[in-house]
């Protein structure tokens, strides 16, 4: 089980450094926890046995990197996200002010006679 851990911990790790917006790290996130929970498994029978624990603990330290990595990395994704979408609401909210505005309808009326006219010209 030591070994599993390493390798899911790995696939973890490397999971949460994929750039996917949010995608992959939640699969780092359940990666890095089932390496965690394999890994403490394996380190407490190894310690029964009376084995060497270096594998299991290298699973177990994949495990929280993997887990902690895809926390931050979707936290992120999650804030800039939401940053992104209160930047395109008040971007819409003044365009529609603005297309309101009776000074703009009278300046969009204007240059839309102007066209006419030079269309009429050619």
């Amino acid at each position: 089980m030591g070994i599993a851990a390493i390798v899911i911990g790995t696939l973890g790790v490397i999971s949460a450094l994929l750039p996917t917006f949010g995608i992959s790290q939640l699969v780092g996130i359940v990666l890095g926890i089932i390496a965690l929970v394999l890994g403490v498994i394996a380190r407490k029978q190894s310690r029964e046995l009376g084995l060497a624990t270096g594998g299991p603990t290298a699973g177990i330290i994949l495990g929280v990197m993997a887990t902690l990595i895809s926390v931050l990395l979707y936290a992120s994704c999650v804030y800039w996200a939401k940053r992104v979408g209160d930047s395109v609401g008040r971007v819409g909210e003044d365009f529609k002010k603005q297309l309101n505005n009776k000074a703009f309808k009278k300046a969009m009326e204007q240059a839309h006679q102007e066209q006419k006219k030079a269309l009429q010209s050619k």
